[in-house]
């Protein structure tokens, strides 16, 4: 495998969930009209272009990857496709270098909605939402995204192991959270740590809804660990 690829598929084995645009080598000629790298990458997510209208954009390259996978995965418009440009001015332009920060967007919108998915959770929901899931193409790969039936079919998962997990409550937070879990929970314990891993908060022996204050933690991004008698939970924490 390419050294691009393998180090997207790394960072997908980190919990990252890796976006990349499909390439513009639609119009060329077998075999150069394939997907290229990192792209082809097993754990990367393949943008292809499409229209205003859901066509599939001419230039956009081709699956399936060299080992017979499907690629493109997903599709976003990458013909026209609004955008700012250097100057700060609105203006379209056409690539899968468009349809991918659109898609990751959108992705990132998702996972913001359901933090508490997994990265390849995130990627099943989304390409499982997609008009051609079923009956995929070398143009168009699962086809275009419905994320609002991705959030259904989140909802869904969610809600199966809602009795089992804890609910951290405001997040972005101002000055205090709260942790909600069921009443059978013992001994929950919480630890934040920032982004060095250094422990700055912790709270033994909570009480669902109990107010912990964040008032002498900077604004940032911190991680905490939930752990008690039924079981565990990290994620991640805004303090504004």
């Amino acid at each position: 495998s390419n050294f691009a690829s393998q180090g997207a598929n790394i960072a997908f084995s980190k919990g990252i969930v890796v976006v990349a645009s499909a390439g513009n080598d639609g119009n060329k000629p077998e075999p150069l009209n394939h997907i290229g790298v990192p792209a082809e990458a097993t754990n990367v997510l393949a943008i292809g272009a499409v229209t205003s209208t859901e066509e599939y954009a001419t230039f956009s390259s081709i699956g399936p990857s060299f080992d017979g996978r499907v690629k493109p995965d997903v599709m976003a418009q990458g013909l026209n496709a609004v955008l700012s440009n250097t100057n700060g001015d609105i203006v379209t332009a056409s690539g899968t270098s468009f349809s991918g920060p659109i898609m990751a967007g959108m992705i990132a919108s998702f996972w913001q909605a359901y933090p508490n998915l997994t990265n390849q959770q995130v990627v099943n929901l989304v390409k499982q939402s997609s008009d051609n899931f079923t009956t995929p193409t070398p143009q168009l790969g699962y086809g275009i995204p419905d994320f609002q039936l991705a959030l259904n079919n989140a909802a869904l998962q969610v809600n199966s192991f809602e009795k089992e997990r804890f609910i951290v409550y405001p997040n972005p937070s101002i000055n205090q959270i709260r942790v909600r879990f069921p009443d059978n929970f013992s001994k929950v314990n919480l630890l934040i740590f920032n982004n060095l891993g250094q422990s700055v908060l912790e709270k033994n022996n909570l009480s669902s809804d109990e107010i912990i204050t964040l008032e002498n933690l900077n604004s940032g991004i911190y991680f905490y660990k939930i752990a008690g008698v039924n079981g565990s939970q990290i994620g991640k924490i805004v303090k504004k």
